[in-house]
């Protein structure tokens, strides 16, 4: 996946340079694969309670709080790990509520 790798460093550059552009396009390549996290962490109470868009707003609430010239993210499987990560802390913190 050359082409992939190029383009998220590509974004990931045009991020840490301050491209809301380039960020938007990062959230909405990877917002499946961050429901996807949520979906297989929610447990059916919750799923009565809470939308899984909830907890994927969370997630980029979370990104956006790091500064974009502080992201270390080498790798786009990096980058998606975090989000997963982040996407099953916020719903074990519901969960825990």
């Amino acid at each position: 996946m050359p082409n992939s790798d190029a383009e998220f460093e590509k974004l990931i550059g045009e991020w840490r340079a301050g491209s809301a552009d380039a960020l938007a396009k990062l959230l909405n390549k990877h917002a499946g694969r961050v429901r996807e996290a949520v979906r297989a962490r929610l447990n059916d109470r919750l799923r009565a309670e809470y939308d899984s868009l909830d907890f994927v707003q969370d997630v980029w609430a979370s990104l956006l709080a790091i500064s974009s010239d502080r992201n270390d993210f080498e790798s786009s499987d990096q980058f998606i790990g975090f989000l997963v990560r982040v996407a099953e802390f916020k719903v074990i913190e519901v969960t825990r509520r």
